[in-house]
């Protein structure tokens, strides 16, 4: 593949992660429920999901099976047993499967349009390697620069708790591994009380672990740092956790309207370097959302609103799972000219060896194939059965010829089956750079299941 379908595919996976979890968000908030666990799992998973989708593709899903044997002679899997077949999808699911099609469609295009343009790739390619670089630096660069500063601030113990002054940072939880609550000098003129509720923020975040977490989240940045998703994930993760702490020092039994005052009176802390800390005040925007998270909203409709958006957020995580990487010759090597000659066609199957099998790109259609081929009189006699295809695929990946290999036993059946095999649109094999026509063995099975 190129670089740049990998990135579009990793943009897609972050996209539709960061929406299912804003609409789950929606629907945890109206129960008071945690909510930086939301935008941690979303976080986490659109690093997983491309990462297992690199290791292995997802099983066609229609169940018309498919795989090889080193590489090499292309052979299929045994068939399905009788009534275990496939006939495709209707209805929702077919409107899904065909959403998901055209968005592979879409990332297969976009990557075939730069595949030619290898200094494109290679220049993003390098571009993405030195922004991670880059990032992580500045991480580096920020945690030596606190870990400096840090050796400045003046470590104090009140009843209130223990903590350490610092001229103007704070107040903040610095640190992973052993975190310290960070007050800055202007705490002098705050009252017990108040002071007492800021150290009491603070420690909830600590004990919550919110510092290992949100430095966890940042694996994600660093692997993407061109996903803007990603950082709009991370930056929701922060103020989620602000939200969740909040709502823990109310729980403690702290007034919301004294609470809130606090928050307005502390404004925006002053940074402490580049690192992501967790804080009492924040930007603006986080105060606002912060504020009216602590009134008591109303649960009315919450449970419709809850249904509707889980339901939403199911099919965004599907479409996230579902996606393909598009298939492209991943060297980054000009491409000099296309195919202008037809690709002969074997006339029986022979063995062709290639590195990267060919993908079903139709699924829906064979689906849909597969219920219009079905012979009328045997559907209705409840008459199914298996039939083991032989299909050539040339380069571009059209099926150029299709021959029986294992009869089901019914004649109007395996002519059904030819039917169906010549709706299959492959994504072409790959025999390392070079694009190569292969036989395939395939299942096709028709059931009144």
């Amino acid at each position: 593949m190129t670089v740049v379908g990998w990135m579009l595919y990793v943009v897609l996976v972050g996209a539709t992660l960061a929406f299912a979890a804003w609409l789950v968000e929606q629907g945890a908030s109206r129960f008071r429920l945690p909510l930086r666990w939301i935008w941690a799992g979303a976080l986490s998973l659109g690093v997983l999901i491309p990462i297992s989708n690199l290791l292995g593709p997802a099983p066609f899903g229609t169940g018309a099976e498919m795989g090889h044997m080193e590489g090499s002679a292309w052979m299929g899997p045994p068939g399905p047993a009788e009534g275990e077949g496939i006939i495709g999808a209707a209805g929702p699911l077919a409107w899904g499967e065909g959403i998901i099609q055209a968005v592979n469609r879409a990332l297969q295009g976009a990557s075939d349009a730069v595949a030619h343009r290898g200094h494109l790739d290679t220049l993003l390619g390098w571009g993405w390697a030195g922004a991670s670089l880059f990032l992580v630096g500045l991480l580096v660069a920020g945690g030596l620069r606190l870990r400096q500063r840090s050796r400045h601030w003046i470590p104090m113990r009140l009843a209130q708790g223990e903590f350490l002054v610092a001229p103007t940072a704070g107040p903040a939880v610095v640190g992973v591994i052993r975190p310290r609550i960070v007050i800055p000098a202007r705490y002098r003129q705050l009252g017990p009380d108040e002071l007492h509720l800021i150290l009491q923020h603070e420690a909830e975040h600590v004990r919550a672990r919110d510092p290992l977490l949100l430095t966890a989240s940042l694996i994600p940045l660093i692997a993407a740092p061109w996903n803007p998703f990603f950082w709009w994930s991370f930056r929701r993760l922060r103020a989620a956790m602000e939200v969740d702490c909040d709502r823990r020092v109310l729980a403690r039994g702290a007034r919301p309207a004294r609470y809130g005052a606090l928050l307005l009176k502390m404004g925006r802390p002053q940074s402490s370097g580049v690192l992501p800390a967790l804080s009492l005040a924040g930007a603006p925007s986080t105060l606002e959302r912060r504020l009216n998270a602590m009134r008591n909203s109303s649960t009315r409709n919450a449970l419709p609103v809850s249904i509707i958006c889980g339901a939403l957020a199911v099919g965004a995580m599907v479409l996230a799972c579902q996606a393909d990487t598009p298939t492209a010759p991943s060297t980054g090597e000009v491409v000099q000219q296309e195919v202008q000659q037809e690709t002969p066609i074997s006339e029986a199957p022979a063995f062709t060896p290639f590195t990267i099998a060919p993908e079903v790109l139709n699924r829906s259609e064979v689906a849909a194939a597969l219920q219009r081929e079905y012979p009328r009189d045997l559907r209705e006699a409840g008459i199914g059965g298996t039939i083991i295809m032989h299909l050539f695929i040339d380069e571009t990946g059209v099926v150029q010829n299709t021959l029986v290999a294992e009869s089901s036993g019914q004649t109007d059946l395996d002519a059904a089956a030819g039917r169906v095999a010549g709706a299959f649109e492959f994504s072409p094999a790959m025999n390392r750079d070079e694009r190569v026509p292969v036989w395939i063995q395939i299942p096709i099975t028709f059931t009144t299941r």
